[in-house]
């Protein structure tokens, strides 16, 4: 997921992770269990999404970092249809380098 503008500023030192989309459905048009869906949901996290937007507290990350969360770090919530992941900055495990 690209950087993109967020109608939505975290508070403290969370900050707000674009996930990638995990499909509900394969190409077949089976509905994946809820326990698939979970795990599909972790492993596209080791694909270092981006940081959308930080709170005003956030000292080492910054917005357009693509980081390494820890997994069961992340709540994820809805913002204008898109599935979003927010996490205490404490719970990065370190930002991809390039």
């Amino acid at each position: 997921m690209k950087t993109e503008k967020i109608n939505f500023k975290p508070i403290g030192k969370r900050l707000v992770l674009g996930l990638p989309e995990v499909k509900e459905k394969t190409k077949g048009g089976i509905i994946k269990s809820p326990e698939l869906l979970k795990e599909e949901k972790q492993e596209v996290l080791q694909d270092f999404p981006v940081v959308l937007a930080i709170g005003d507290e956030v000292t080492k990350v910054k917005v357009g970092d693509k980081v390494l969360p820890l997994v069961r770090s992340i709540e994820t919530i809805k913002i204008d249809g898109k599935e979003l992941g927010i996490v205490e900055e404490g719970w990065i495990a370190g930002i991809k380098t390039d």
